[in-house]
């Protein structure tokens, strides 16, 4: 697998589409505790280096079922777009494959989907 970091922090502005990293926001960023990062971060070395030194590859969407389930969720739950007005398109086939790969089972091969998805949802929505 490439970009493990960069592909990671793709899938962490899909799931937290509003959370500006501190670096880019303001001083105060620790006083916001409406951030959906920071509460993720309670507890989680991970978040906290997120935070800290966008190091997002800690996060885990790349081996962990534990931590990429909730992102193919949001996936297949996402009411804003029906997929199959695009029909052959990147993201057609890339959101089928990660409905039958999930039943496969093969975290490597969904953690692929869900970033070729991902990629084509950002350019959907431009």
């Amino acid at each position: 697998m490439e970009n493990i970091n960069e592909n990671n922090k793709l899938i962490s502005e899909y799931f937290y589409p509003d959370f500006i990293h501190p670096k880019n926001n303001n001083d105060n960023w620790e006083k916001e505790e409406s951030t959906p990062i920071l509460e993720m971060c309670k507890g989680s070395l991970a978040a906290m280096a997120v935070l800290l030194f966008e190091d997002y590859k800690n996060l885990n969407y790349h081996n962990s079922y534990n931590a990429l389930i909730p992102i193919i969720k949001e996936i297949m739950n996402d009411t804003s777009f029906n997929i199959n007005e695009y029909e052959e398109s990147t993201g057609w086939y890339a959101y089928y494959s990660i409905e039958s790969l999930v039943s496969y089972a093969d975290i490597e091969k969904v953690y692929e989907e869900v970033i070729k998805f991902i990629k084509w949802y950002n350019k959907l929505k431009k």
